[in-house]
């Protein structure tokens, strides 16, 4: 779609500060837009004042056509990247999109209880495995967050312009409400639920409090970090009972084998033969043969969907304005799926 003249000013600016023009036709502005509505004056104030509520703009700067854009700078979060150089401004637009996002959802929760505070890791798998659960997978990991009064969500739709970066994963409290927001672009439950696991591991172990927020750019690569090092134990700890697992490297180890190997392992273990791959792939440097037993156990694809299953019986949409609404589901609930 070609920039209509009366909308060209501000997506040059939005786009210099993250916000590419795909991103706020499908995510900010009205359901019903078209960028030729803004040779009304009126309607090209309503993308102005729906700009300015969710990306944290000033609205007078928005309407002055030729002053560059300075979006409030996101305050109390720390940035955990193995990317030398990398800043929180170039995660910013991820982060602030993200945080508006999470304010909305707390709003619009149903029935949900009062957070009931920290766990050790051994605590949670021990509750993880009650009921005679055979293993700790991302559904499990799900339904307990959400008894303990955490939110859970993943967002499909992040803004992406040159120069500025995602996330995969971000904790923060809205008010006194822990939310965990997840962002990566694989779709294995298995993946997700370390990720899941990785990021309750902050929560549970007091690397944030109200107030604050931790994001992770790439939590599989962060390194000599000793928050993220403490993280990924909790998250082994709760998915495979051992926080140091050892996995050695295996020649000839197939994607196809691996994956008749871990199912008799995680059988004998208790733990979900998808996780027991992601961890083999992580301790062995063999990653390629992890993604490739998960095609073969059937396992690859569904943790997205899983995740939007139990988000949405927990919140009432109607509790939203219609802009808020559009906001919510265009970044993580696929219409077919609201009712």
């Amino acid at each position: 779609m070609a920039y209509h003249k009366s909308m060209a000013d501000l997506y040059r600016r939005l786009k210099k500060v993250g916000y590419g023009p795909n991103f706020v036709r499908s995510v900010i502005l009205p359901d019903w837009w078209e960028d030729v509505c803004a040779d009304v004056p009126f309607n090209r104030g309503l993308a102005e004042l729906a700009i300015s509520r969710h990306l944290d703009i000033p609205l007078a700067s928005l309407r002055n056509t030729t002053e560059e854009l300075s979006p409030a700078p996101v305050a109390g979060v720390r940035l955990k990247t193995a990317t030398i150089g990398t800043r929180v401004a170039q995660v910013q637009p991820a982060i602030q999109v993200a945080r508006r996002f999470a304010s909305q959802l707390v709003r619009a929760c149903q029935n949900l209880p009062d957070f009931s505070g920290s766990m050790t890791a051994e605590e949670v798998r021990k509750q993880l495995l009650s009921d005679n659960v055979r293993a700790v997978n991302l559904n499990r990991l799900l339904r307990f967050c959400w008894d303990r009064g955490i939110i859970v969500a993943h967002l499909q739709h992040l803004p992406t312009v040159k120069g500025f970066r995602k996330f995969d994963g971000l904790v923060l409290f809205i008010d006194n409400r822990p939310c965990i927001l997840l962002a990566e672009k694989h779709d294995a439950p298995a993946k997700l639920a370390f990720h899941l696991a990785h990021e309750l591991g902050h929560l549970f172990q007091g690397h944030i409090e109200p107030g604050q927020a931790i994001c992770d750019d790439n939590i599989e690569r962060i390194i000599n970090d000793k928050e993220e090092t403490e993280a990924d134990t909790f998250a082994l700890e709760i998915l495979s009972g051992d926080s140091q697992p050892h996995l050695n490297r295996v020649d000839g180890m197939t994607g196809e084998k691996l994956a008749n190997a871990v199912s008799r392992y995680g059988e004998r273990h208790k733990i979900d033969p998808a996780v027991v791959a992601m961890i083999y792939g992580k301790c062995a440097d063999r990653m390629g043969a992890a993604v490739v037993a998960l095609k073969h156990l059937g396992v690859d694809k569904g943790a997205r969907s899983l995740i939007q299953s139990q988000l949405i019986p927990n919140i009432d949409l109607d509790q939203l304005g219609e802009s808020d609404r559009r906001f919510v589901e265009a970044l993580a609930l696929p219409q077919c799926l609201v009712t």
